[in-house]
């Protein structure tokens, strides 16, 4: 994989000083790729000083990962998310003053379990004022097991624990916005919206109680389809909204076309240049989602030996576990936009599934440790 170059590295190669604050790849060396960036500024994932904490909550069901918040005493330039956004700040005004191309990278960790914020963004959410996802009765036995995070048959909080997770995941969300701002305002400052390209994106879907689930690593919607704004000087389709379907691989090809940088000749993404001029001119055919999984949950990142894939097209989301071995789905966005209602198993549906196969495998690939 030597010879992959990376987004950041290809603006690095084309003269473009690269900034790497937060958290961008991931947390730790093992992640990371030096040859990205002239300036590396990573963090760990936050540690929170028991003495800044108000309030602590935790479920009282042990689950995969962590189901816990924490109200914390503390503003939000002594938050590690807080630091970042006035440390990308500074960059932003080196940046300006120097008068060169930069490439910055900047990673927020809020939203991210176990939720701590300051008090100030857990006011803003009242958890009785916060609506409840429910499923229907018998659920579970509709979708394989493979398609859960957690096993179905781990005990679900109850409704007053479900809304204080949510307003707890919401007030994250809240301070996440704040800190952007920062980020934001230097571009205000320096004057550099006119000339400066910025896309604003997340990492993956969540769960937060939709379909039953906690937490993320699924393929419905929820686990899949993800924020994704675009800012590009003298777009014509600026402030509106694109409802085609897009896929985070396109940002590479779009950001090189943008910036007047030549791409590698054989990326999979296709440039979204055109449909920030034209939102309403559509987006791609299918987008695809790969999820891995190992029958042992606690061992699904560092284990996988079998993968759920799935494709989405404007009308359908169709999805294999371990190609269809391990169960199948199929839903109709238009008539279930929740997908609640698997008619995998459904007459009538062959000729749909059999496109819809052939489809996901044209990019579909096995994990060689079975």
């Amino acid at each position: 994989m030597h010879d992959v170059v990376m987004l950041p590295q290809l603006f690095r190669q084309n003269g473009w000083f690269t900034a790497d604050v937060g958290k961008i790849f991931h947390n730790g060396a093992e992640f990371e790729d030096p040859p990205s960036w002239d300036l590396m500024e990573t963090s760990k994932e936050p540690a929170v000083d028991p003495a800044t904490v108000i309030e602590k909550h935790q479920m009282p069901k042990p689950r995969n990962h962590s189901m816990e918040w924490e109200k914390l005493r503390l503003p939000d330039d002594q938050t590690a998310d807080g630091r970042t956004a006035r440390r990308a700040g500074e960059l932003i005004r080196q940046f300006a003053q120097q008068g060169k191309p930069f490439f910055l990278g900047v990673g927020f960790h809020a939203p991210h379990c176990p939720y701590a914020a300051p008090a100030k963004y857990f006011d803003l959410h009242d958890p009785a004022k916060i609506p409840v996802p429910t499923v229907p009765d018998g659920y579970a036995k509709t979708i394989p097991e493979a398609a859960w995070y957690e096993l179905a048959a781990q005990v679900a909080p109850n409704e007053r624990q479900i809304r204080e997770y949510r307003a707890a995941y919401y007030a994250c969300i809240s301070f996440m916005d704040a800190q952007a701002g920062i980020v934001f305002a230097a571009l205000d400052e320096t004057r550099l919206w006119d000339n400066t390209v910025v896309v604003f994106l997340s990492d993956n879907g969540y769960q937060t109680g939709e379909h039953g689930m906690w937490h993320k690593m699924t393929l419905f919607d929820d686990g899949t389809r993800l924020p994704l704004i675009i800012h590009a000087p003298g777009a014509n389709g600026a402030g509106r909204t694109c409802h085609g379907l897009v896929e985070f691989v396109d940002i590479y090809p779009t950001l090189a076309e943008l910036c007047g940088v030549k791409a590698p000749p054989d990326l999979d993404g296709r440039s979204l240049a055109s449909a920030l001029d034209n939102p309403a001119g559509g987006g791609k055919q299918a987008v695809y989602s790969s999820v891995g999984r190992n029958p042992d949950r606690a061992r699904m990142i560092s284990a996988i030996t079998y993968l759920g894939q799935s494709v989405r097209t404007e009308r359908w989301r169709y999805t294999e576990w371990d190609e269809g071995r391990k169960g199948v789905e199929l839903y109709d966005e238009r008539a279930d936009r929740r997908e609640l209602h698997n008619l995998a198993g459904e007459s009538g549906y062959d000729d749909v599934k059999k496109e819809l196969h052939n489809l996901l495998h044209v990019h579909s690939f096995t994990v060689n440790s079975r």
